[in-house]
């Protein structure tokens, strides 16, 4: 067990986590396989009810649910054997898995063309969007769709078709979509998309953000409108780094306020965008490992307390915050000038970043195989899952670990991305 003690709003409280995990999905020793406690290159996950961990087994073809404190893995979607195809019960690479409030599933089943609709406990699916095995553009068919969001108000699914180059929405129960961006082609044209990759629904103005990285643009596409408007970016596709311009943007994310926040992957930084204007403000970093500066930031959390963003710098080896309207960051852990290691206060290759309800922070150290837990307001971290320097496949080592996300009850999963397995650590609090 490891034991934490400090204060928050002058109470103390004893944290404790487990520093022995434990395989949730996968292998404890990095093995591959079709086993229902092995999986093949998993792509998306996510929490249900009880802490049940749903994962795209993509090379598996199958959808697996572990629940809580479970030894092997259940075959909720797919056939458990790994075998690929395209009947009401078998898959073919699903990409991206959502939920309902009942964990009743919708995933992308990507090479067959297909979203499917599995329900809660069901041994079978339904197509409820696209021809499965038919690759296509007409408003009823896909081309090996990737993404999926769910309005969870309407039942509204939005779907990134992106082989098609566009983002199809389906209404509860329709039999067909409606284009609601690009359809027209690969291009820069402002009816057009081009490898659409993330997107946002932003429901102040009733519109998709999205990031379309082959054109260097964020643009905005409102529902029932016949083109999009730019927020960020070129409307041509021409890359640069002023603060008109992007290069290369692949994530997107809103705060409450609507405002919108880019990962400017090619330009090192991230830009700012308030809501309704596209004009935009880089209110993190350019090349390098000066306080005004990032280098390749990769992970990123919006801290509404002290409106900033915690970002993860990985050739910098660091964590810094950047408040909003400032002109620099400083530094939350980590070394100012890049310095990697395996200290308490230093970090090498940090990449996941998250945030639980009191402003702790939790950061996947993939250089070190650890998580390193950083109590709110202070820079000296303690290691909470992983060996640090010790990369392995026993249930208290890691392997170059990419994500971790915290749940309601403060337990840990992480993404154990060298060893084919995503790990649990329990929480305690005493």
């Amino acid at each position: 067990m490891l034991y934490i003690s400090f204060t928050f709003i002058a109470t103390p409280i004893l944290h404790v986590w487990n520093t022995t995990g434990t395989t949730v999905a996968g292998a404890s020793n990095g093995s591959a396989g079709t086993a229902d406690n092995l999986l093949l290159n998993p792509y998306g996950i996510t929490l249900g009810s009880f802490n049940s961990l749903y994962i795209a087994d993509l090379n598996n073809n199958r959808i697996q649910k572990w629940l809580s404190n479970a030894s092997n893995a259940t075959t909720v979607a797919g056939l458990s054997n790994g075998t690929y195809g395209r009947s009401s019960v078998a898959l073919d690479s699903p990409v991206s898995v959502v939920l309902d409030s009942n964990d009743n599933m919708y995933f992308t089943d990507r090479n067959n063309h297909r979203v499917v609709y599995w329900a809660n406990g069901a041994s079978s699916g339904s197509t409820i969007a696209g021809i499965a095995g038919v690759s296509g553009s007409t408003n009823n068919t896909f081309n090996r769709p990737c993404g999926i969001a769910r309005d969870s108000s309407t039942g509204t699914l939005y779907i990134a078709d992106t082989f098609n180059h566009r983002i199809m929405q389906y209404l509860l129960n329709a039999s067909s979509g409606t284009v609601v961006a690009g359809g027209n082609g690969a291009g820069s044209g402002i009816t057009q998309l081009y490898y659409p990759y993330g997107f946002a629904f932003d429901a102040s103005s009733n519109s998709l953000l999205i990031a379309n990285a082959q054109t260097n643009n964020i643009i905005r596409w409102v529902l029932g409108a016949s083109s999009w408007t730019l927020v960020i970016g070129s409307p041509t596709g021409l890359s640069g780094n002023t603060s008109t311009l992007l290069n290369q943007p692949i994530g997107i994310t809103l705060d409450p306020l609507g405002n919108i926040y880019v990962a400017d992957s090619g330009n090192h930084r991230i830009q700012f965008f308030v809501a309704g204007q596209s004009n935009g403000t880089t209110i993190a970093g350019v090349t390098g490992s000066g306080i005004t500066q990032l280098y390749y930031p990769y992970g990123f959390a919006f801290d509404a307390s002290s409106n900033s963003l915690l970002i993860a710098n990985a050739q910098t080896n660091n964590i810094i915050r950047w408040v909003l309207g400032a002109s620099s960051w400083t530094l939350v852990i980590g070394s100012p000038t890049g310095l990697s290691g395996s200290t308490s206060t230093l970090l090498n290759q940090p990449i996941g970043i998250t945030l639980d309800p009191l402003g702790n922070i939790y950061v996947a150290d993939s250089g070190n195989h650890r998580i390193q837990f950083f109590v709110a307001g202070q820079s000296n971290g303690t290691t909470i899952a992983g060996v640090t320097g010790s990369p392995g496949i026993s249930q208290n080592q890691l392997n170059s670990p990419y994500w971790v996300i915290v749940d309601n009850q403060l337990n840990l999963y992480v993404s154990d991305h060298n060893n084919n397995r995503v790990q649990f650590f329990s929480y305690y609090q005493i």
